[in-house]
Parts: structure tokens; C-alpha cells; sequence
């Protein structure tokens, strides 16, 4: 009987070490890189991070005039967190089903994304996979390139 027991107390001490001993892989976690470029700051966020939660924590105004106090608050239906993603498209969630109808349908979302058809997100939806630069508050196009075709 002590036998057995000193066994499994040897085997909770081993399996207690190797679970809470420092690992070089969990020391440093991949903390990607997000550049605000009209804001000119750049911050680092958790793999898989919201964008809009990061920026909102980081201090970067997402929203414009108004669109401050009053918005959806990561609902992703009033299309006022619209970004465009300048580089590292690649690094990003791909657009969900129900914002790609936000962007076609919404009356100024519909203009915004001339363009950008490609590259504007809405921040309430688009999660940080790697590196990437933002723009914030993009213009909208109301008759500039590629506006009839």
C-alpha cells in the first residue's frame, strides 16, 4: 500500500513539473503588430484579437463625429468602425456573410466601398490573425475612380 502510494505521488510530480516548468513557447506568444496610419501608432495585440476592442483600449478613434456616442457597439449593423485594411489583408478574418450584405446594402457603406471593395472592414467584425496597417475613418467616394464601373 505505501508502495503504490509514494508511486502515484511521484507521478503527480512529475505530471505537476511538466505542466508548470517554463516552456519557451508559451513565454513569448505571437503578439502581432497593428499600425494606425492616420493616427501614426502602432500597437501590438493577442493573436485573434477584435481590432475595434484593441483600438477602443489603445485610445484610437474608430468612429467620426457623431458615430462616437451613438453606434451598434460591435454589433456590426451600423457600419460606422468602417477601416480599410492598407497591408496585410492575408492577416485578417475573412468578411462574413451578414457584413458583406452591410457593405452592398447600407446607403453609404454602398459608396464607401468603391475601391475597396477588397479591403474595407468594418473593425466591430474583423479579428488580427498578423501584422497589418489600418486606415481609419475612410472617405467615402462619392465621384472619384471607378465610381460608374
Amino acid at each position: 500500500m505505501i508502495q503504490t502510494s509514494r508511486h502515484y505521488l511521484e507521478m503527480d510530480k512529475t505530471l505537476f513539473e511538466s505542466r508548470f516548468t517554463a516552456n519557451p513557447c508559451l513565454e513569448s506568444p505571437i503578439m502581432p503588430s497593428v499600425k494606425f496610419v492616420n493616427e501614426k501608432k502602432t500597437i501590438e495585440v493577442p493573436q485573434g484579437s477584435n481590432l475595434r476592442k484593441e483600438a477602443l483600449k489603445a485610445g484610437v478613434e474608430l468612429y467620426p463625429g457623431i458615430h462616437s456616442i451613438l453606434n451598434c457597439h460591435g454589433l456590426g449593423t451600423c457600419a460606422s468602425c468602417r477601416v480599410i485594411v492598407k497591408e496585410g489583408t492575408e492577416n485578417i478574418n475573412k468578411q462574413g456573410l451578414l457584413e458583406k450584405i452591410r457593405l452592398f446594402l447600407g446607403p453609404i457603406t454602398f459608396f464607401a466601398r468603391f475601391g475597396n471593395e477588397d479591403t474595407l472592414r468594418f473593425a466591430c467584425k474583423t479579428k488580427i490573425n498578423g501584422d497589418c496597417e489600418i486606415i481609419t475613418k475612410p472617405s467615402i467616394n462619392w465621384h472619384g475612380d471607378r465610381f460608374w464601373g
